[in-house]
């Protein structure tokens, strides 16, 4: 099943502290790769900072989602202010090729 994994930071998150927690998120998202439908940052139209992050993948259930979240650098660190998780459906054809901005 395909679940979106719809994360926003905390206010008072520094992008110091994304930054020295990048590799480790990198290393856990690395972990579900061939999983991902896709992933990234969410940023803040006007000045680019990361506000929050936003991963589609497909997971066993719904336990076994929040259980990769629970394990996740950022998850570890309270980089986040919420996070939202629901089952997804892709019901329009991809496009593929995307290139990684």
């Amino acid at each position: 099943m395909l679940f979106i994994i719809y994360r926003t930071d905390r206010p008072e998150t520094s992008p110091e502290l994304r930054a020295r927690l990048l590799p480790d998120h990198k290393a856990h998202v690395k972990g579900i790769e061939s999983q991902i439908a896709l992933a990234g940052p969410m940023l803040e139209p006007e000045s680019g900072k990361v506000i929050g992050s936003l991963i589609v993948a497909e997971f066993s259930s719904l336990a076994d989602a929040h259980a990769w979240i629970d394990d996740e650098p950022f998850t570890l660190a309270n980089v986040y202010q919420s996070t939202d998780v629901r089952h997804f459906i892709n019901a329009w054809p991809q496009r593929v090729g995307f290139p990684v901005s």
